[in-house]
């Protein structure tokens, strides 16, 4: 897949400060627009076996 529009991945939202995020397992948690790039990567995948605490976001 060719990254030709890069908003694809970025979630969104109006609410200040952060996003609020669905998660597979059908909780929701706050994500501070502080987030580490690499935490919020790894909180997108299952296949790397990435152990992340909430603390990190």
């Amino acid at each position: 897949m060719t990254d030709h529009n890069p908003g694809w991945k970025a979630a969104r939202s109006l609410h200040p400060g952060g996003v609020n995020v669905l998660f597979c397992d059908g909780h929701v948690d706050f994500i501070q627009e502080t987030v580490d790039p690499t935490v919020w990567r790894g909180l997108s995948t299952r296949s790397r076996g990435e152990v992340i605490s909430s603390e990190a976001y």
